[in-house]
């Protein structure tokens, strides 16, 4: 975090409780002694620039078997999966995510994707 200056991170939690790290340069921040510190990282590789979005065919097989799923559990096990393998355009990630019916279930659906 230090030497990202807390820019790669999110979701900031000590003991559950939230907090941001500090913005200036200058400020010094020391982690507490103890405790459970939580955060999203953030990592971005130069190299993904160059990758291109699954093609429709895949994309289309892909929506037939999220649509398949019994349950969201078993939908959203199925998008992780998929995530791993491919990338999106933002259309396609729209319209996986209105593949899922609870606005709690799209929240986890647009971290999955992001």
């Amino acid at each position: 975090a230090r030497a990202s200056r807390g820019e790669m991170w999110r979701n900031e939690r000590i003991n559950g409780i939230r907090f941001l790290y500090p913005a200036l340069a200058q400020a010094k921040w020391v982690p507490p002694a103890e405790g459970v510190l939580e955060v999203d990282l953030l990592y971005y590789d130069k190299n993904d620039q160059d990758l291109e979005p699954v093609d429709e065919e895949d994309f289309r097989r892909l929506t037939r078997a999220l649509e398949e799923c019994k349950t969201e559990s078993s939908r959203l096990s199925l998008l992780k999966r998929a995530c791993q393998a491919y990338m999106f355009s933002v259309q396609q990630a729209l319209g996986l995510l209105f593949l899922f019916s609870l606005d709690s279930t799209r929240e986890n659906v647009v971290v999955i994707i992001f």
